[in-house]
């Protein structure tokens, strides 16, 4: 077998070395001893190379004999297994004595402890991204997705968790009900909200309704709720430097409530971090209550002294081979340690591969249509067709009794709850100034000026998406003009003279439509637009023109239009600037600024951000993927993720 043709390489290689064969012993079925003795007595000049050169031997000989996907799968039959009562799947062997090993949740009557939740602790290098591909791939070898799901969160590289998408916006193993990498505490704090106040709910009504007081006893009776396995990696970064501390205090809450409760309704919370010392530092004594809940550890090469073990459970430290862990069921006590191999593969190695046919082969065979979810902090969401922005503005429009509506992005939510800046024009026109600094390094992996491009692009879409509705895009920063307008706009840019940029607004003004709107791009950059200045102070900024003639121009028009105490308003304005400052300081001043009831603002901070968006807090998390919105009519205060600009 390979046990004595790896042995017998070995006593062939020694003997180039001078090494003399003393004695062979089997100490198990899976486990040999060769002893040797050297000889001559006098080592040899080269003595040193020798023995390098048989380590690396002996190394290569050891990943030869490393075991797969196959030998860990072998007798386990596949979507067999029920999770009425509990999870047990074989994550590797025994370094002893090579007997199966399991991943345990939930199982009664285990000798070894009954635990619910799993804290996985292993530093860069360890293997910890490999052992997770195992615990998830064997749970989904062995239970269906009807009887298990997986919720994976990656808050930091987030390259691990992508190997379950095709690279193509879906997911090839059915039981992954969602994807979420490179994401926000506030965005894992939707998920456990989601999980508690939805889950929890939705889930221990349905047992109310069967007489059952736990998910085994209705899976026994009904057969139809699959168990719930939330696994956050680099766990510790929900904690470390988000700067807002009431976010951070409310995951702890909820993660307090899914350990506690989480056994009765079948949810499972798998955390995995390189160390647990800074979650401790933020999560504070609560940290405490809640760890002691994760009885089931699993510690990695160099976790000796990070707090997945007990302090005085040293054993960790000891382990060298990456694919190597300690199992411990009793919350990480001394004495309870196993050490245990596991597979060295994951998704993409040629292992995973023959792995991913049959679950694909299995897949086909079944019904298995989940409502799957891909969230990457690094990318914005793609903006959705003409038919899906329409329907989301109808329906958006008609519940809140708006006139119109622009839908910009998705709310950072479980649901991706599309993000519509409301227009009410029944008694005042709403105006919105949009203010961002557009120039700089990427945040996250994704440019402030993507951001802006995809925001831009999406007034246009949702204006055309709009019935009744006519835009009028002015761009004095530019000769061209978006792709994406339709042909009966009004457009001016930079070659466009004043009195051109008067006479497109008359014809505007008398447009016939109910929803007109002036998108004014780089308004920083529009002179014709700009209040002059009387005695360095600025005059009346509404009413009457300013100019001295009495004439009526592109300004006059304009500010007239900011009065919202006028009858006869002709269309809502929309202004983006990228010099926010000068825009709002010294162009519009604060007089015109508060004629702007709707802004939104981003990648801008300290005072620029406090007099665009009032309500901000410094504290928070601000860049081209979270983009703060207030509405100074109806003090709404929310974020939002922008749409993407469509390829060309």
């Amino acid at each position: 077998d390979a046990l004595s043709m790896a042995s017998d390489k070995i006593q062939s290689k020694l003997k180039d070395f001078a090494w003399q064969f003393i004695d062979k012993s089997d100490l198990s079925n899976n486990l040999v001893s060769l002893k040797y003795a050297y000889t001559p007595l006098v080592m040899p000049d080269n003595a040193c190379d020798k023995m390098k050169s048989l380590c690396s031997y002996v190394e290569e000989l050891k990943k030869q004999s490393v075991k797969s996907f196959k030998d860990l799968f072998r007798n386990v039959p596949m979507w067999k297994g029920t999770s009425a009562k509990g999870l047990k799947a074989p994550i590797g062997w025994d370094s002893k004595e090579q007997r199966p090993v399991y991943f345990k949740l939930d199982v009664e009557g285990e000798k070894d402890g009954n635990v619910v939740h799993g804290l996985v602790g292993g530093q860069t290098g360890s293997g910890k991204s490999v052992l997770l591909h195992t615990i998830i791939m064997s749970l989904a070898h062995v239970y269906s997705p009807e009887d298990l799901q997986f919720y994976l969160f990656d808050f930091k590289d987030g390259v691990e968790f992508n190997r379950y998408s095709n690279g193509q916006g879906t997911i090839w193993l059915p039981h992954v009900k969602m994807v979420s990498v490179h994401n926000d505490p506030e965005y894992a704090l939707e998920l456990f909200t989601h999980l508690v106040d939805v889950e929890f709910v939705s889930r221990n009504k349905k047992f109310k309704e069967l007489g059952c007081k736990d998910i085994s006893q209705y899976v026994e009776k009904d057969g139809k709720m699959p168990r719930l396995i939330v696994i956050v990696d680099e766990f510790q970064e929900l904690f470390v430097g988000s700067g807002i501390d009431e976010v951070g205090d409310k995951i702890t809450e909820k993660l307090a409530a899914i350990c506690k409760k989480g056994r009765s309704v079948g949810i499972h919370l798998i955390i995995a971090t390189q160390s647990m010392s800074d979650a401790y530092k933020t999560m504070g004594g609560s940290a405490a209550g809640i760890l002691q809940q994760i009885g089931l550890r699993l510690a990695l090469s160099g976790n000796g002294e990070e707090g997945i073990l007990e302090d005085n459970n040293k054993e960790a430290s000891e382990i060298i081979a990456k694919k190597q862990c300690i199992i411990n069921t009793k919350v990480g006590k001394k004495g309870h340690n196993v050490v245990f191999d596991f597979p060295f593969s994951s998704p993409n190695s040629p292992d995973g591969e023959n792995y991913k046919k049959r679950i694909e082969e299995a897949t086909s065979k079944g019904k298995y249509q989940l409502s799957r979810k891909i969230f990457n902090g690094t990318t914005l969401p793609p903006s959705p067709d003409y038919h899906v922005i329409k329907n989301t503005i109808q329906q958006f429009i008609e519940a809140i009794g708006a006139d119109f509506g622009l839908n910009l992005g998705v709310l950072p939510d479980f649901s991706a709850t599309p993000f519509v800046v409301p227009f009410i024009n029944s008694f005042s026109v709403d105006h919105l100034l949009i203010g961002a600094e557009v120039e700089g390094e990427l945040i996250g992996g994704i440019s402030p000026k993507e951001a802006w491009e995809g925001i831009s692009e999406s007034i246009v879409n949702s204006i055309k998406a709009t019935e009744n509705s006519a835009i009028f895009y002015y761009n004095p920063g530019s000769k061209f003009s978006p792709n994406n307008l339709p042909s009966t706009s009004l457009k001016a840019n930079k070659d466009t003279t004043e009195n051109d940029l008067l006479n497109l607004l008359k014809k505007f003004v008398q447009l016939p439509q109910k929803n007109k709107v002036l998108v004014v791009e780089n308004f920083d950059l529009a002179k014709f637009l700009h209040p002059v200045k009387q005695n360095n102070i600025f005059g009346n900024p509404f009413g009457a023109p300013q100019d001295e003639n009495k004439e009526e121009t592109a300004r006059s028009i304009f500010l007239s239009v900011l009065d919202d105490t006028g009858s006869n308003i002709p269309f809502s304005v929309v202004l983006l600037t990228k010099n926010v400052k000068t825009a709002c300081e010294k162009i519009l001043g604060r007089n015109l600024l508060e004629a702007f009831t709707k802004r939104i603002a981003f990648n801008i901070s300290g005072d620029t951000l406090k007099t665009m968006i009032p309500k901000s807090n410094y504290k928070q998390q601000n860049g081209p993927r979270r983009i703060w919105y207030e509405d100074t009519r109806t003090s709404s205060f929310k974020s939002f993720i922008p749409y993407s600009k469509t390829k060309d």
